[in-house]
């Protein structure tokens, strides 16, 4: 199952929120080309707003039949008293086919939802931010009952990433404990392997419990998967990343303002820069809180794991923090 809260749509919306300059609303009836929205006059009617009131937005449709694609408003695109909005550019529509009521848009003002012209956008700030957060998972494996070296394909990986070896679910507690087998992760060419002192019978799973970057495995196309891809990240509303809510959301918040501070004109240029360096000391100081505060520190195998190199904080101090 997906953690909700970190699925790109939810994502995108409250840093949208943060940013300012942001609304979601419904169209009210069926656009008159592919180059018009009817905005839901319950949430934008107004019959003194300017026409440029809008101007320079991004209109992103959240749902129905062209969830996902988005539109620039031309400068003087909003009529408040119809809640009509003219874009810049033609929503790929098909078939002649307009776009219906009951629509979810979002109107964006500060960057686009995705980039376009030549803009950043927010859900590529946080796949920047995607590849730079780690988390720790598990890394699943199907044992083969003699085998003792298993070829692990993590482009992610380094030696002080591996933390400790978990033996297969306990029938009894449903829990994959400790092993207490000796393991070791070695280098081999360009890939790693685990090789193990015991082994495990075909049909069980056991796992690594390892340090990996959030965009090594995402919950994508109604599943959990690992990507290939160091460059991998969330493309539609529902795919969704690991990790605590709030430090993927200020990392990825931090990623849309150094983009702003690169990318906005004039005045605002400082304002942004601005806003980057107080979002460059929240995570500094959440990356300080997250600190490991376990004896046992980042390295290979775990201290109760006979044949292996202890890592006890204190003792040997391999890749302590």
């Amino acid at each position: 199952m997906a953690v909700s809260g970190n699925s790109l749509v939810i994502l995108r919306r409250a840093i949208a929120q943060e940013l300012g300059s942001y609304f979601l609303t419904t169209t009210g009836s069926i656009s008159s080309s592919s180059t018009n929205l009817m905005l839901n006059q319950a949430n934008v009617l107004d019959s003194e707003a300017p026409t440029e009131r809008y101007g320079g937005w991004y209109s992103y449709i959240g749902s129905g039949s062209y969830q996902g694609q988005q539109a620039r408003v031309t400068r003087a695109g909003f009529n408040g008293s119809t809640g009509a909005t003219t874009l810049a550019n033609a929503i790929n529509l098909t078939g002649g086919v307009q776009v219906a009521a009951g629509v979810t848009i979002e109107m964006h003002g500060v960057m686009p939802a995705i980039s376009q012209d030549g803009l950043l956008g927010i859900r590529e700030c946080i796949n920047r931010a995607l590849r730079k957060l780690w988390v720790v998972d598990r890394y699943e494996i199907s044992a083969t009952t003699g085998q003792f070296e298993y070829d692990l394909t993590m482009w992610w990986a380094s030696k002080r990433r591996f933390v400790r070896l978990l033996d297969p679910e306990d029938a009894a507690t449903g829990r994959m404990d400790p092993a207490t087998q000796g393991w070791r992760i070695v280098r081999d060419a360009e890939t790693w392997t685990l090789q193990l002192d015991q082994g495990y019978a075909t049909g069980e799973t056991f796992a690594l419990v390892v340090e990996r970057p959030e965009n090594s495995r995402l919950y994508v196309s109604s599943a959990w998967a690992e990507q290939s891809s160091p460059t991998a990240g969330l493309v539609s509303d529902n795919d969704a990343c690991l990790g605590n809510w709030n430090d993927v959301y200020q990392a990825c918040l931090y990623e849309c303002y150094a983009a702003l501070a690169v990318q906005a004109g004039g005045a605002r240029k400082s304002y942004w820069a601005s806003k980057l360096e107080e979002q460059r000391t929240v995570v500094a100081m959440m990356k300080l809180f997250e600190m490991d505060s376990e004896s046992v520190t980042l390295g290979e195998g775990s201290s109760d794991a006979p044949g292996t190199w202890a890592n006890v904080r204190g003792d040997h101090g391999f890749w302590s923090r």
